[in-house]
């Protein structure tokens, strides 16, 4: 607490900086058990729950995975 009155953070939950720390490091395409050794976690089911992914990192993904069925969409499946 009185760091973040010292840092004039008064509304920042440091809790919340774990989630932070978390989806940015999930979004930066850290795995998450790699993410969860850094955050101190046991069980990477933890992990999860504070990585949250970004609908542009979920679209990217889905590019790549549908970028090596070498399908031409245009045609039809």
């Amino acid at each position: 607490m009185q760091a973040r009155k010292l840092a004039g953070l008064d509304d920042v939950c440091l809790h919340s900086l774990r989630h932070t720390f978390g989806s940015t490091c999930a979004n930066a395409g850290i795995y998450l058990y790699t993410v969860g050794k850094l955050m101190g976690h046991v069980n990477v089911s933890s992990t999860a729950r504070y990585s949250h992914l970004q609908n542009s990192t979920l679209m990217a993904a889905t590019e790549a995975g549908v970028a090596k069925l070498n399908v031409d969409w245009s045609q039809g499946a």
